[in-house]
């Protein structure tokens, strides 16, 4: 570890936040952030409460999903899925049938993302990822051949700004000449400023994965309850904690599917 570190700070000599990228990862936590205070990382016996952003649809919302025409998929029960919650307030507006509206605020220049992948056949060994107005062409990001809940970052270089909402897409690559074929879900995300959140972090005794559920920052909160899951396999309480959070914010059906604490590779 400490070989790694010192590397990162004799050859990088280009960005601040690449640094604070490898430093985190490198120090142990497995979804790159470092806790900011470690008595609240971990003592809750209860899930917290997600509370989502107050938000209407964006002008160009789009179907949630698209199955695509691909015969490699295996039948499956639950679908590939974006681990982010529905945020459609229907006092707001309502969607067209078939139509929802996913989006998480993170803090984070580099967030965590979240899908599940269904069983598939191996020769899909691929998929991409392309976010509106931030990653244009396609990333490739390898594939394990294993189902269940995973995460990826952004690849570094490409941070996310604060201020914007951007449409987030995921795609089984099973046709690389024809991606109309490809099974594929999509998600919006917004990086808020962290400046009255980070006093909340740093004045609060709750829990961190508290603070971020009641001030809707959906993608650290899972994160911390995944990061709790994986360090504390055994854990009978973390365990329960991690299913029924994801009952509440409405992922019942893979609630017990395997949670993987190794990120999918951003090639």
């Amino acid at each position: 570890m400490k070989t790694k570190v010192n590397f990162v700070v004799l050859f990088a000599t280009s960005s601040l936040s690449i640094l604070t990228y490898l430093v985190g990862i490198s120090a142990g936590n497995i979804f790159g952030k470092t806790s900011n205070n470690l008595n609240n990382f971990y003592k809750s016996e209860e899930p917290p409460l997600y509370d989502p952003p107050d938000r209407g649809k964006p002008s160009n919302t789009t179907n949630g999903s698209e199955r695509g025409d691909c015969e490699e998929l295996v039948a499956s029960p639950i679908a590939l899925t974006p681990l982010t919650p529905d945020n459609q307030d229907p006092g707001i507006s309502q969607l067209p049938e078939g139509f929802t509206y996913t989006m998480g605020w993170t803090i984070e220049e580099y967030p965590t993302f979240w899908v599940y992948i269904p069983e598939i056949s191996s020769n899909i060994k691929t998929a991409h990822l392309r976010i509106i107005n931030l990653i244009e062409y396609p990333i490739e990001i390898a594939l394990p051949g294993e189902v269940g809940i995973f995460y990826f970052r952004l690849p570094l270089g490409k941070p996310l700004p604060i201020g914007n909402e951007y449409q987030w897409y995921f795609s089984l690559v099973c046709d690389p000449t024809s991606p109309a074929k490809n099974p594929t879900v999509n998600s919006w995300i917004e990086r808020i400023d962290p400046t009255q959140l980070q006093q909340e972090l740093a004045l609060s005794d709750d829990e961190e994965s508290h603070i971020y559920a009641r001030n809707g920052i959906w993608h650290e909160t899972i994160a911390q309850l995944a990061e709790q899951k994986c360090q504390n396999p055994q854990d009978p309480m973390v365990s329960q904690n991690w299913r029924e959070f994801l009952v509440q914010v409405g992922f019942e059906e893979i609630a017990n599917e395997t949670l993987h604490c190794s990120p999918l590779v951003v090639k």
